[in-house]
């Protein structure tokens, strides 16, 4: 019984820690380095949203917005799992205001297997893409902001 409550104990702390690493704004590229950015925000409350919006790379303002999603995270071990996840998005395609992106679908679920570089600033998720999907080869690589 003493070994069951050591391991669940420090499982959770190592969750903790990983939920309180990835606290934050994470981006798929250094800042104005493109035009398309891709940004997930990790908060404190265990909610994620995550943006696609397009930027003026000069003076990096956000120009539109084509996609987001919003939900809640947890952390297991070296498993990522967003949930809840309600999608957003413009049916033209092209980049809006936010306030003009509408609800897409039902909640939706993901899941990746993530690592931390030793710096903490730099967030990789890797997947198995499905066969005959058309898939981002693994890693997604995210820089801390």
């Amino acid at each position: 019984m003493a070994v069951l409550a050591v391991l669940t104990f420090s499982t959770c702390k190592k969750d903790a820690a990983g939920s309180a690493a990835i606290i934050g704004r994470w981006s798929n590229s250094p800042a104005g380095s493109r035009d398309i950015v891709e940004q997930y925000e990790f908060k404190s409350n265990d909610s994620v949203i995550f943006y696609t919006y397009k930027i003026d790379t000069l003076t990096h303002a956000i120009l539109g917005y084509g996609y987001r999603s919003m939900g809640n995270y947890k952390i297991e071990k070296s498993t990522l799992t967003m949930y809840n996840l309600a999608s957003f998005s413009n049916s033209e395609g092209n980049f809006v205001p936010l306030n003009q992106l509408v609800q897409t679908g039902g909640s939706t679920t993901e899941t990746y297997t993530f690592a931390l570089n030793s710096q903490k600033n730099q967030l990789s998720f890797y997947f198995t893409c499905p066969a005959n999907a058309d898939c981002l080869p693994s890693p997604l690589v995210y820089i801390k902001q």
